[in-house]
């Protein structure tokens, strides 16, 4: 089985940067199982900001075995037009601004953190893989590199 990490955009610094890290893990963590990922879990890594989580993927990247692979996960912000070449698409920050904006007069308005880890864990992937294509596409990516252990 090859190890695994994934460093996630997420987790934010300052204060309660802990709790956010632990918050972000577990969020993602609940998705990734109900993905049907148990007992081939890769390690979480919650970064902070968008600059943190680069550094800290290409600092593994380039320092990674053959055996073990390095992932990065973060918003796309926008729409990605060709989910195959998400490299190409890094760059704006609308998306929270507009999810910010479209629930500022909510008596629960959406803020990155707490709330957004919460719901990160309560999310149906066959939901997210109905209206998100780049959704799908992680999916497949791990269920490729994170091969079953094999039986004794």
């Amino acid at each position: 089985m090859v190890n695994a990490t994934i460093y996630i955009e997420g987790g934010s610094s300052g204060p309660d940067s802990k709790e956010m890290q632990v918050r972000c893990r577990e969020g993602f963590r609940k998705l990734l199982e109900k993905c049907g990922f148990q007992g081939r879990m890769p390690r979480l890594s919650a970064c902070g900001g968008r600059d943190a989580v680069f550094s800290d993927f290409s600092t593994a990247h380039a320092n990674r075995s053959t055996r073990h692979y390095v992932a990065m996960w973060l918003d796309s912000e926008d729409p990605v037009k060709d989910i195959e070449k998400a490299w190409d698409h890094l760059g704006n920050v609308k998306v929270q601004q507009s999810l910010e904006e479209a629930t500022r007069d909510c008596t629960s308005p959406y803020s990155k953190g707490k709330q957004s880890y919460a719901l990160l864990g309560m999310l149906a992937p066959a939901e997210l893989a109905r209206c998100l294509p780049s959704f799908v596409r992680v999916r497949r990516i791990l269920d490729e590199k994170l091969q079953a252990p094999s039986p004794p």
